[in-house]
């Protein structure tokens, strides 16, 4: 149902009117209702198969149809130019066995000649190897070996590139949640092979990846030096936008537009660059929903994270509140550092709303889905926010008690990485043995000392804009929530 309701909701107002048209004139009554109660109204599931007035199993085949049928409508309706040339190369064999060599070898020249002008090495692969065949008698069967060799080594190079760019993005969201030494380590060793590989084989897809990949590296590891070398992102962004500008037919290209243009965003938004930033951050957001998608080649999920730490420095949250609605794509907990990255945005914008228990029953169920053993940075941001909002429920010892399991763990660390925990400890446990004067004072001068250490790869909370306003904020909550808890006793 969920599967269903996700695809229904993302379709284009254009789709789903052509396909609501479709089902009107066909007087499939049935799958009108189901289709529109998907896209606009918030009933459960019993409530709509008791309005379709049916039984579960034939409620069941209803919904597996009418997913067939939404997906047999958007595979028809595709207008790639590619398509015909794909339907030719299928008919290959067909050709090799029922046309005289002459016209094959013609049919296949020019099929050659398209291919290339689509960059289409895959189809390639199938048209040298036919052609090769029929040249099984000829000098030219070698020139035609080469042209096979030459597409079958271009895509096993892509293919390495392309798996290389996504197994570094999963390691990138581990790095990113756990910032641990051997993560980076492995970070450093995937782009430093991405970097070999562009050197032997040179062409404009293997630069997309690499570039991907280098730009991804240096923002979220501020790492600037690769192999000794320096790649400037915006020079990178750059070339990359000329690649794609210049190859504006190919399909792969059009899909990953908003990878750099959530790049760029992330480059900017880093650098406090809000002019910059405001423009790529528009053209993200606009198509949230289906870029979400895009996480097998980046870090698509941070933008969530990002987007909370732009909208509370901007004092937009409100605004955050209503767009969150429109977001139906779902994040599995599979994917652990997105599933963090999307419980994270929900718990802050509930937050920010002052529904404390709501928050609190997010992240508490996050603890115990995912094992944060290895993942000691997303489990002190967690535990931060879980802490503070337990305190402004009146939850003081809940909230004292995760600190101080907390505050042991960080204590375990090496390296000492994270000064500032001790001051928003403080922070949160302020006025605890009932003294709260010269609160709000208190609370700025632990909030000052935190802030000053909370800096570089090991800075936490960026989704909290801890200012003035909030400081003065939990201070009025901690004396109500204080009051409150008098009464009551």
């Amino acid at each position: 149902m969920i599967q269903l309701k996700s695809v229904v909701q993302q379709l284009s107002p254009k789709d789903f009117q052509i396909i609501e048209e479709q089902f009107q004139k066909s007087k499939a009554n049935k799958y009108l209702c189901l289709f529109n109660q998907l896209r606009e109204s918030e009933l459960s599931e019993e409530e709509i198969l008791g309005q379709l007035t049916q039984n579960k199993a034939a409620y069941y085949t209803l919904k597996s149809r009418l997913y067939d049928k939404i997906q047999d409508f958007l595979l028809s309706n595709s207008t790639d130019k590619k398509v015909g040339l794909i339907r030719n190369v299928a008919n290959i064999e067909k050709i090799l066995f029922s046309s005289p060599k002459i016209s094959a070898i013609a049919s296949l020249i020019k099929m050659e000649k398209k291919l290339i002008e689509y960059n289409m090495t895959r189809e390639l692969i199938l048209v040298y190897k036919a052609l090769r065949k029929l040249h099984l008698c000829t000098p030219k069967y070698y020139e035609f070996s080469k042209l096979y060799n030459k597409c079958v080594a271009h895509i096993i190079t892509l293919e390495k590139a392309h798996d290389l760019l996504s197994r570094f993005t999963k390691t990138t969201g581990e790095y990113l949640i756990s910032r641990d030494q051997d993560d980076l380590e492995v970070l450093t060793f995937m782009q430093q092979e991405m970097d070999e590989l562009s050197d032997h084989h040179h062409s404009h897809h293997q630069t997309i990846y690499r570039n991907i990949m280098f730009i991804s590296y240096q923002i979220y590891t501020g790492i600037s030096e690769i192999n000794e070398k320096k790649y400037p992102i915006p020079v990178l962004l750059e070339q990359s936008e000329n690649i794609l500008s210049q190859n504006s037919e190919e399909a792969s290209y059009r899909h990953l537009r908003p990878v750099f243009d959530f790049l760029a965003f992330e480059y900017y938004h880093k650098l406090n660059d809000e002019q910059n930033a405001l423009h790529y951050f528009d053209r993200v957001n606009s198509m949230l929903g289906t870029f979400l998608l895009a996480d097998h080649c980046c870090l698509s999920a941070h933008f969530l994270i990002s987007k909370v730490e732009r909208y509370s420095k901007q004092g937009l949250m409100r605004t955050l509140v209503s767009e969150d609605q429109l977001l139906t794509t779902p994040i599995s907990d599979a994917d652990e550092a997105s599933y963090i990255f999307y419980v994270l945005y929900k718990a802050s914008i509930l937050f920010y709303s002052a529904e404390y228990t709501e928050s609190i029953h997010l992240m508490e169920d996050l603890l115990q889905k995912l094992n944060f053993t290895k993942r000691l940075h997303a489990e002190i941001e967690v535990k931060f926010l879980l802490a503070l909002s337990y305190r402004l429920e009146g939850k003081v010892d809940q909230s004292f008690l995760l600190l101080k399991s907390l505050a042991r763990k960080i204590k375990l660390r090496k390296n000492k990485e994270y000064p500032q925990a001790r001051y928003f400890m403080a922070f949160v446990r302020a006025g605890q043995k009932g003294d709260f004067q010269n609160l709000e004072k208190k609370l700025r001068q632990q909030m000052d000392s935190f802030a000053a250490r909370n800096k570089g790869n090991y800075r936490v909370l960026g989704i909290l804009n801890m200012d003035e306003e909030f400081i003065h904020n939990y201070a009025t909550r901690l004396l109500k929530v204080s009051k409150n808890t008098k009464t009551a006793t």
